[in-house]
């Protein structure tokens, strides 16, 4: 890897771990309302960035679905909204969280698009793992003792969310523009009731059903406008969004050597 290269997987890690940092200690001053909306505000920042670095645009049509995703978002957070005081800085932590997740996402959008995924996620979840370290450190936060069962959750989120899921939205940055990615990762709030009530027997409340159907319809509504030929060119082929690209199209390669899908 080259170091250009190399250094922006490790700014993606310190972006990502930014990201965990901040939006992880928000909910220790304001509400989980607060916090869920203005974390989910991340896909205005990944679409400002990606129009202005790649030219990668979505329809304006499209940023009314993004609001009705967010709005589903802050129903199933539970609406209990909260203002001033610590809540202003738990505000403010969730908004950074917003914001650095988008560098994220944006970072791999420009690496994945050369290098392989293994080699792309290795530094940068390696660089995250060892910037929270630090921070905790610098913080006086106890890292042990804790019980067996603790031990096994922090291992369960390490694989399955963080390998798993985070490797996912790396892979799909390979082939699909980062709005759609930062989008889809809307839906991460209707998957969690689901797993509630599948393995917990938390039934959701209605807020949180109704909240679901938004959130599913914004990302469906999202993706079905972004597939429609928009007359400007894109990160993927001109004339071509994404939903459109991956159902009719197939992968080439541009005189840049940069995989596109046409």
């Amino acid at each position: 890897m080259r170091g250009r290269d190399l250094a922006l997987c490790l700014l993606s890690g310190a972006c990502l771990a930014m990201h965990f940092g901040t939006w992880v200690t928000s909910l220790r001053y304001t509400t989980v309302a607060s916090s869920t909306v203005l974390v989910s505000l991340q896909p205005f920042f990944v679409m400002a960035g990606s129009a202005l670095l790649y030219r990668e645009r979505v329809p304006r049509a499209a940023l009314a679905a993004v609001v009705l995703a967010v709005g589903g978002s802050a129903l199933i957070g539970g609406g209990d909204f909260a203002a001033g005081g610590r809540a202003l800085w738990g505000d403010a932590l969730a908004v950074a969280g917003a914001v650095s997740v988008s560098g994220y996402m944006l970072i791999g959008r420009r690496l994945r698009r050369h290098v392989p995924l293994l080699a792309y996620v290795v530094p940068v979840y390696g660089s995250c793992a060892a910037l929270l370290f630090l921070a905790a450190r610098a913080l006086g936060q106890a890292l042990a003792p804790f019980p067996g069962r603790e031990w096994g959750l922090f291992l369960a989120l390490a694989v399955v969310p963080t390998l798993g899921g985070h490797t996912l939205y790396n892979h799909a940055l390979r082939f699909l523009p980062a709005p759609v990615v930062s989008v889809c990762s809307l839906g991460e709030p209707v998957g969690a009731s689901l797993l509630a009530l599948l393995f917990l027997g938390e039934v959701p409340p209605v807020s949180t059903v109704a909240g679901g159907a938004l959130v599913l319809g914004g990302i469906a509504w999202f993706l079905l406008l972004s597939g429609r030929p928009s007359g400007r060119p894109s990160g993927l082929a001109s004339g071509r969004g994404s939903v459109t690209a991956l159902a009719e199209g197939r992968l080439v390669k541009s005189k840049g050597g940069e995989a596109r899908w046409r």
